[in-house]
């Protein structure tokens, strides 16, 4: 079932012994049978999980449902430039779910929606998923109604119909009305678009995380530094 993954699928660790302590992350490559994933983020900190005889449970989310295997290993933990990875290795698929919630991104993404006389006027996505999205427009609709919209995800224009669930007044100024709406056609490959767009931005998130606490290391170790070089120089005064 690898063949079914692909790279930015959230994936979710916990131990063989213990499911109620995950950790989460995002794949970057798949191999045959491994999966190479970001090193796990608690409190602004990588996760040290163990190696050695230490099993898992992996469950990998994306658009075909949710995949889960058992007993898998961290077989090799590395860095690579800034972003720090490990090596998931002797995954043994069980079961594939079918999936009873899409992905959710916080996202601020201008697009176009069309009124009844085909004019079209801006609005933004707060809420994106491969179900629906939640925007905010100045444009006033209601509930049940079907819009066609349009976006563009990494520079990539898609055409989408959605129909509204939900209406209320938007409490900030610059927009009068926030709706959530669910994505009733799109295209297939313009979906794969969609779904690119949700998956690269996951995996962009985690990087920016990781070349942070790059950063700050590289941030304390000058401290040290200039603490140890400060400290040398006060003795040779001393002296």
């Amino acid at each position: 079932m690898i063949e079914n993954l692909k790279c930015g699928n959230k994936v979710v660790l916990s131990f063989e012994t213990n499911h109620k302590k995950s950790y989460t992350s995002y794949i970057e490559s798949i191999y045959e049978n491994q999966l190479l994933i970001y090193s796990p983020i608690e409190d602004k900190k990588f996760v040290n999980l163990p190696m050695e005889d230490t099993l898992y449970m992996v469950k990998v989310f994306n658009e075909k449902g949710v995949f889960t295997f058992h007993n898998a290993v961290i077989s090799k933990r590395f860095d690579k430039g800034d972003y720090h990875f490990i090596l998931l290795d002797k995954l043994n698929y069980v079961a594939q779910e079918q999936r009873r919630e899409f992905y959710r991104l916080d996202c601020m993404v201008p697009f176009l929606i069309k009124d009844k006389n085909e004019e079209t006027y801006q609005a933004i996505i707060k809420d994106l998923s491969e179900g629906g999205l939640l925007f905010v427009s100045n444009l006033e609709m209601f509930v049940s109604e079907e819009r066609e919209c349009s976006v563009s995800f990494n520079n990539k224009r898609i055409t989408m119909l959605i129909k509204l669930l939900d209406k209320h007044n938007h409490i900030k100024p610059g927009c009068r009305f926030e709706y959530r709406a669910k994505l009733v056609f799109v295209d297939e490959n313009d979906k794969n678009v969609l779904l690119d767009f949700i998956f690269d931005s996951q995996r962009n998130y985690i990087r920016k995380n990781q070349t942070a606490i790059a950063q700050n290391k590289l941030d304390e170790l000058d401290d040290k530094f200039t603490d140890k070089l400060d400290e040398e120089l006060v003795n040779k005064l001393i002296d």
